[in-house]
């Protein structure tokens, strides 16, 4: 089997989502289909202006306890600006699952700290969700966590042409995330170079 090392620069559940955007006002429970319900509720937006990875590491730091305390495990964050609009996004996991109960305590907890401690300034979009059959992967304990499922990445750079790559998690070594693309070919992908990484669902007769 050929290993490459890859050297590049940094840089059928349901999904419950809960989203909050506007003005403050009283929460107001929307369903846009029976699976997934939203919940409106008050929330502002990030600045657009510094690092966005330090931001992310910021609000990591200042939301971990507040969802730790509602006996939850902060899975990650996305957080993204487009021109005046801005999306923060939470995902919450728990061994029980998640509900939509704990989509909502976590995002007026939430909101109730983002109002008190203003780590972020103008309007933004808050929605809090659990991470879903396509769980998004973000930290090498992530990685480690689910060597053996299939995953799709896309990177911040192209290799060999391409920046989208799909294929079984095969383990991480160091700081670097082995992807197995076939019986004959393995990456070593440090995990600065990779943008985004999801698992790919497997359902009956192992195709998505």
């Amino acid at each position: 089997m050929s290993r490459f090392a890859i050297r590049m620069g940094r840089e059928s559940a349901p999904r419950f989502l809960i989203r909050a955007v506007g003005p403050a006002s009283l929460p107001i429970f929307r369903f846009c289909n029976e699976r997934m319900p939203l919940l409106i509720c008050p929330g502002r937006s990030p600045g657009q202006s510094g690092d966005m990875a330090s931001k992310r590491e910021l609000l990591e730091e200042l939301l971990a306890p507040v969802v730790e305390s509602l006996d939850c495990e902060l899975w990650g964050i996305d957080y993204q600006t487009h021109g005046r609009k801005a999306l923060l996004r939470i995902y919450i996991d728990a061994e029980r699952g998640i509900s939509v109960d704990d989509c909502e305590k976590v995002s007026r907890q939430v909101s109730a700290v983002m109002d008190v401690e203003d780590p972020i300034s103008s309007n933004y979009t808050l929605e809090v969700s659990s991470p879903g059959m396509d769980r998004p992967l973000y930290k090498l304990e992530h990685y480690q966590r689910f060597i053996g499922a299939q995953v799709e990445l896309r990177l911040r750079m192209p290799l060999d042409g391409q920046r989208k790559w799909r294929g079984l998690l095969a383990g991480v070594e160091g700081d670097e995330v082995v992807l197995r693309i076939d019986s004959e070919n393995e990456y070593l992908l440090p995990i600065d170079s990779i943008e985004k990484a999801n698992i790919v669902p497997q359902f009956e007769g192992g195709k998505k």
